[in-house]
């Protein structure tokens, strides 16, 4: 059953995927957001499809959620793996990558505190 926690997790990622880099950026934390601006964050974003020479990812979907794990500190609730896929801009086939996110309580919220980009 999905959480309220990786539903924040699954609404950041379509954020991203529908290119809605600002709305993205409200989904993370203070101290992300200090270090992370929309810019960089759109940037890292569009890095992911590059390696297929292009493409657009549209699809999203929870793989994975985690509420314990090594790392965790005491304000997280879980660590989320989100598979990002689209289709390949010069070569029939997919783009198949991910985004994992460990969400945290925050100001009464749950933000993204930190991302990992691509697939393992």
């Amino acid at each position: 059953m999905k959480g309220h926690a990786s539903e924040v997790a699954v609404d950041f990622s379509r954020a991203l995927v529908a290119g809605r880099f600002e709305v993205a950026h409200g989904y993370l934390c203070s101290s992300l957001q200090d270090s992370l601006s929309v810019a960089q964050l759109e940037e890292e974003f569009r890095s992911l499809g590059r390696s297929y020479d292009g493409g657009t990812l549209t699809e999203i979907e929870e793989m994975e959620r985690m509420d314990d794990w090594p790392d965790k500190q005491p304000d997280d609730i879980c660590w989320c793996y989100i598979a990002i896929s689209g289709k390949s801009a010069r070569h029939e086939g997919w783009i198949s990558e991910a985004v994992q996110v460990v969400l945290m309580r925050e100001n009464a919220g749950i933000y993204v505190r930190t991302i990992e980009w691509g697939r393992p």
